[in-house]
């Protein structure tokens, strides 16, 4: 049986290995694929004295909020040995990797992003891009963390306090959340296991579950897979699993919003017991390579 490390902070540790755990479905799907999971306090033990075959941040909530923590988990670890790629959580880390898909054809709307330390004028480069509302957030940023929506004036506070420590994305509104939601793709590698809709509550834009957002399984059209099994061709590794996220236009098509290959939240809990075999199965052949 191969042993796969879950590092995770201390105080969250009795909750991940309680049976009231909510991806408690996926542990019991990797042990049926013959996997024994460990969640280890990362921060309380000798890395160097572990004893595993694969190390994953699946579980390591909390990663954006400290990012130095996370350069230090991410070092912790033999490099060859971390699930995904060592290089793709890297890249993963910070959203100006849409930058790089943007490059590489993938569509991802439009977006400005400035650099820690710098400045922008929210009025003047929305009349610049005719946008009219806006949304900002930290490029480093998960459960819609410092995400703000509104009008240039109202959103310059929130864009100047970001941008004293940590670089901005500003975007256009996408009018078409609020009715059509978001959509999430789950792949264990190149293989597709599920996907969901994410509704947010009315007089909010966040689908989050955080947020208290609808989520409900879905079978997406085969236009959106084609357009997230693209999107994996265009990375500089194919990800033991990933989740790829986008607004839903009426053609049945995407624009995608994030490429998640680090986020610990593939919303197991809404699963078929039968999606997360192929994904069970990535995470052992990934602890067999290792």
């Amino acid at each position: 049986m191969s042993t796969l490390l879950f590092p995770a902070l201390e105080p969250v540790l009795p909750y991940l290995q309680s049976d009231g755990f909510e991806e408690r479905a996926l542990l019991l799907a990797l042990e049926a694929a013959g996997v024994e999971v460990r969640f280890v306090d990362w921060t309380a033990e000798d890395t160097n004295a572990l004893e595993y075959d694969a190390v994953s941040p699946k579980f390591l909530w909390g990663y954006h909020l400290q990012p130095e923590l996370w350069r230090q988990t991410l070092d912790a670890y033999a490099a060859p040995k971390w699930v995904n790629d060592k290089a793709l959580l890297q890249w993963n880390v910070d959203k100006t990797y849409l930058l790089d898909l943007r490059d590489k054809g993938v569509d991802v709307g439009e977006l400005e992003i400035v650099a820690a330390g710098g400045s922008v004028d929210l009025e003047a480069l929305a009349r610049k891009r005719g946008w009219g509302e806006l949304v900002v957030k930290p490029t480093v940023s998960a459960a819609s963390n410092d995400t703000f929506r509104g009008d240039p004036q109202s959103l310059q506070a929130h864009a100047t306090r970001i941008l004293e420590d940590r670089a901005l994305i500003v975007q256009p509104f996408f009018e078409d959340v609020l009715t059509r939601g978001e959509v999430s793709l789950i792949y264990a590698k190149d293989t597709f296991c599920y996907a969901l809709s994410r509704q947010a509550v009315p007089g909010d834009f966040r689908a989050h579950p955080a947020f208290g957002g609808d989520t409900a399984l879905l079978e997406p059209p085969q236009a959106m897979r084609a357009q997230a099994e693209h999107v994996l061709t265009q990375l500089i590794a194919l990800p033991t699993y990933a989740r790829i996220d986008g607004f839903p236009r009426e053609d049945g098509t995407l624009l995608i919003s994030e490429v998640e290959l680090l986020d610990p939240n593939l919303f197991v809990g809404w699963a078929p017991e039968a999606a997360l075999v192929p994904l069970a199965a990535a995470f052992a052949e990934a602890c067999g390579r290792c």
